[in-house]
């Protein structure tokens, strides 16, 4: 009897959990068709209040941010555009509109800073790096290694094409190697090394973390840098060119 009132009430809890997640879904999916039609009214200040309380909820997809994307810079928040470009393509990196945009919006930006010089074999690898989202080096690098494992097994284990096995286990090796390269840039990338872009119209960029430093120089909205670490209310960033000095963390958004 017990067991039959166990079981009744997990069918309980299963329905109201199933309950809740379809009215969560039916309220995020009717603010993200209010947000696509207050944009389509050229609303765009509604507009990007209703997906950044999407993305509040918790919801955060390639295609919200690119929406948003595109409700900022209609909106002439240039530095939030280009923001939300990158959130996007960080989930998916291969989006051609995305990309687009973000290299049309970066042609209105007041500072045209060139990257210092890097070695042609870093630019492609960083290049192919980016062709690929974390979780997507992730499912390579393991699916490698899981077809390599399988094929050194039957290496072992069978005594007809030894060859072929251990042939295709090498391949398999050195690809699992390669792509635990990229991988680990990846994570590098993503979870050590923080990126920020100015979303403030003017900032001013100073010789330490308080008004009273130097002025050194003055940067403007849609500009991306490093950040190498945090003091009170102000962020260390390293510009392409290897300028640094220390800005207003109210004055940058986070990638």
């Amino acid at each position: 009897m017990r067991k039959i009132f166990k079981f009744f009430f997990l069918f309980l809890f299963v329905i109201f959990i199933t309950g809740l997640m379809s009215v969560r879904g039916s309220e995020i999916e009717g603010l993200f068709q209010n947000a696509n039609s207050a944009y389509d009214q050229g609303d765009y200040q509604k507009a990007i209040q209703l997906y950044q309380r999407i993305i509040q909820s918790g919801v955060k997809t390639s295609k919200v941010y690119y929406n948003l994307g595109n409700a900022c810079f209609r909106n002439e928040n240039r530095g939030l555009a280009i923001l939300y470009y990158l959130k996007a393509l960080k989930l998916h990196p291969r989006d051609e509109d995305t990309n687009t945009n973000l290299s049309f919006v970066k042609l209105f930006t007041v500072d045209k800073i060139e990257n210092e010089k890097n070695f042609f074999l870093s630019k492609v690898f960083s290049s192919i790096r980016s062709l690929a989202t974390l979780d997507e080096w992730t499912f390579l690098t393991s699916g490698f290694y899981f077809l390599g494992m399988i094929f050194l097994i039957l290496f072992v284990l069978t005594r007809k094409l030894k060859r072929l096995h251990l042939t295709l286990f090498s391949v398999f090796i050195t690809l699992f190697l390669l792509t635990s390269i990229f991988l680990g840039s990846k994570i590098y990338s993503e979870t050590v090394v923080k990126r920020g872009v100015v979303v403030a119209s003017e900032s001013e960029v100073r010789s330490g973390p308080g008004d009273d430093y130097t002025l050194q120089f003055k940067v403007h909205e849609g500009l991306e840098f490093k950040i190498k670490d945090k003091k009170n209310n102000w962020l260390l960033i390293y510009l392409p060119n290897g300028a640094r000095g220390w800005l207003k963390s109210g004055d940058v958004g986070i990638v």
